[in-house]
Formats: structure tokens, sequence, C-alpha cells
């Protein structure tokens, strides 16, 4: 019959092993993360270069996010989901803004790595997907863009992982209609994640070590 102190080393061990290395997936934290900079284009270009505005959709207030994102080796994947409406408040001719509720930003790109923690993300490819709501006389849109330009950095310092993405950048905003008519969007997402301390994964592992021990009592009772 194996030893019980064997079981429980092997319980701990395994909770550190889960918990203390790199993690694959980081939980979002909400309070640390958000949209922060997203406007609507008339051009894909973005630019205000006088005369005519490009740029006649702007985010009101930051919007807070949740999900999922990790960096393994020097792939970075992230799920990151709208907890709250987005408002771009225009006018964009009788649009009075537009609204983002759902949205999800997905995807799963190459870093480089930099040095002291710091991470470079070139252009690549990643999927925006959601609904657009015109408010004033509009309607609707559901959308799936599959080839969004992102780009960004990250920060690893300590247990935190920090990376702002930026979706359709500057030159290069994707297109979505607005009442049948051509937009170039662009966004900038912010977010921070935290590896759990062995503290936290030791006390994890006991806690199902003690749940384990109580269940052998129970059973020899």
């Amino acid at each position: 019959m194996r030893n019980p102190l064997y079981s429980c080393l092997v319980t701990i061990l395994t909770a550190l092993g889960l918990f203390a290395a790199p993690a694959s997936a980081l939980t979002i934290i909400p309070g640390s993360s958000g949209l922060d900079m997203a406007v609507g284009c008339t051009d894909p270009s973005c630019f205000n270069f006088g005369g005519t505005p490009v740029v006649v959709l702007n985010l009101s207030a930051s919007a807070p996010v949740s999900g999922t994102f990790g960096l393994t080796g020097l792939t970075l994947d992230f799920s990151i989901d709208l907890d709250s409406p987005a408002n771009l408040a225009g006018p964009d001719g009788a649009v009075t803004s537009v609204d983002f509720d759902p949205m999800n930003f997905l995807g799963s790109v190459s870093v480089v790595d930099q040095g002291s923690g710091n991470y470079s993300i070139a252009t690549q490819i990643a999927t925006v997907s959601g609904t657009l709501t015109a408010n004033g006389p509009g309607t609707s849109t559901v959308f799936n863009a599959l080839a969004v330009n992102v780009s960004g950095s990250c920060l690893a310092s300590g247990d935190a992982l920090t990376c702002g993405l930026t979706f359709g950048g500057a030159g290069n905003a994707y297109q979505l209609d607005v009442n049948g008519t051509p937009r170039y969007f662009s966004q900038t997402v912010d977010i921070t994640g935290v590896v759990p301390e062995p503290t936290t994964a030791l006390l994890f592992g006991l806690g199902l070590t003690g749940l384990a021990a109580r269940r052998r009592s129970t059973g020899n009772s």
C-alpha cells in the first residue's frame, strides 16, 4: 500500500508545478485592463491632416475587459472580451455614436524577446468579432473580422505580465459597415495578468492533501 506521506508529497509538487511554472493562460485582471483607445475613420489611414476630418468616431471612456492570455516561449495567445459596451461618440453624419457590445479579440502571435522582460509584437493577424450598433438612425451589425492587423508589446515584471495590443493600427484600420457606409476602426487594449505565487500553490496543494486525508479517514470509519 502506498505511503500516505508519498501521496501528500506528490500532490504538493503537482500543485507547485501547475501554479509556480510560467502559466500558458493567465486570467486578465479587469481593474488593471481595458479597451483604452478606439476610433472610427472614413479612411484606413485614420489620420487627420486638416480639411475634412478622417477620424469621425472616438472612444467616450475606457471599457473594462476580461478573458485570458499567456506567453508560452515566444508565442502570445489571447482571448479578450469586453465586459461592458464600448461607446464611440460622433457625430458621423446622422449617426450620433456607435456601440460595440459584445466584442472579442482572439489570436496567437509570435513575439520577439528584447531582453529585460520586454517583448515586441510586429504586425500579425488576429480576429475581432462582435456586434456594432449605430445610434441615431441605424441598425445593429454582427461582424467577424478574420484578418485584422495586430501589433504591440509586452512586459514581464516579477509575477505580472502586461501587454498593449493595437488592432487595426494607423494605416491598417479594419473595415466595418455603419448603416451600409464603410468605416475603418482601430482599437488598443491593455491587459494585465499575474502568475499565482508559489505560496498560493503550496496552500492549494496542502488543501488538496487535507481533502484526500479526510476522505481516507471517512472511508475507514
